[in-house]
């Protein structure tokens, strides 16, 4: 989905479990949202906040929060990588992912530890392993 100039505000939770979405771009005249790098996804510029993402979705670093329902419902084939500058993951950010078992994270387990996670982050039933750079937490 291309999303034009005028998008200036997403509450309601666009694009929520949309299976299907499989790509993101955000017109880079809006002075609100970009989809820096390509990356596939909403990004709220002034904060950094990922504020929907699809499967096809790659987190730039200078991303530090992903906000509320950002994943609901994506059908992953492959894990995703969260990048070490990631400081807030919120509430249902990867709920109903059913596909997505595995996250990689490019920051140590003591970094993993100290990201500020919502209640309910996660559909426990589908994300099983998150790898770090030094090992998997168990």
């Amino acid at each position: 989905v291309a999303i034009g100039y005028g998008l200036a505000n997403t509450k309601g939770n666009v694009f929520r479990c949309c299976r299907s979405l499989s790509s993101i771009v955000i017109n880079s005249n809006n002075p609100a949202y970009d989809s820096r790098n390509n990356c596939n996804a909403i990004i709220e510029t002034t904060t950094n906040t990922l504020i929907k993402g699809c499967a096809n979705t790659t987190i730039p670093t200078s991303v530090t929060k992903i906000g509320i329902r950002a994943f609901e419902g994506c059908w992953f084939r492959n894990p995703i990588t969260l990048p070490s500058s990631i400081e807030y993951i919120g509430y249902l950010a990867f709920c109903n992912t059913a596909l997505l078992t595995m996250i990689l994270y490019e920051g140590t387990k003591e970094q993993w530890h100290k990201i500020e996670k919502e209640k309910d982050w996660i559909n426990i039933h589908s994300i099983t392993s998150i790898y770090c750079t030094d090992g998997e937490i168990e």
